[in-house]
């Protein structure tokens, strides 16, 4: 079996390396792909430092997903800008193969859980549970499965319901 090869993309450099050092840890059946220079693979005129300032941060971690093609791709909720999630729906479009986890706090805002997961997402699991389960998790994904918390299981029902009599009022005219 092939390793699960992981990127992890977060607006905290700081969070993303300890992310990133639970990978390391993790089962050797996972493979981090990063851009954390290490002394294997440092270069100093790394390009990935280099200002970019012409492109928006989605759009610059689109075309790093896209150069690095992991099989599963954590992202902290932080980078989804907008309430439409345009940087998931830019990830599906030019990566479809990668398959993309939410890192979010507990109490983040569940409407824009639910809308990333309705444009790509394939769960989400929170910051703190990320040290214990994120190998367990890139697993899961890597499967064709889905993470997403039992509590949040019901919401996504009645959502899809509420769109089912909307569509169904909608057809009939009444």
């Amino acid at each position: 079996m092939h390793p699960i090869t992981i990127a992890v993309a977060d607006a905290d450099r700081n969070r993303c390396v300890s992310y990133e050092y639970a990978f390391l840890q993790a089962a050797s059946a996972v493979s981090l792909l990063t851009n954390i220079p290490t002394r294997n693979n440092f270069n100093g005129e790394d390009r990935r430092k280099k200002s970019r300032a012409n492109i928006t941060r989605a759009e610059d971690e689109v075309a790093r997903i896209k150069r690095l093609k992991p099989n599963v791709l954590f992202v902290d909720i932080d980078l989804l800008s907008d309430p439409d999630c345009e940087m998931l729906k830019a990830m599906r479009q030019e990566c479809p193969e990668t398959l993309v986890v939410l890192l979010t706090n507990e109490e983040e805002n569940e409407d824009l859980i639910v809308k990333a997961l309705e444009v790509g997402a394939r769960g989400y699991l929170s910051r703190e549970a990320a040290q214990q389960h994120i190998s367990k998790v890139a697993s899961v994904i890597s499967k064709g499965e889905f993470w997403v918390p039992r509590r949040m299981l019901g919401k996504i029902m009645d959502r899809i319901q509420s769109r089912e009599r909307h569509w169904q009022v909608t057809e009939t005219g009444v």
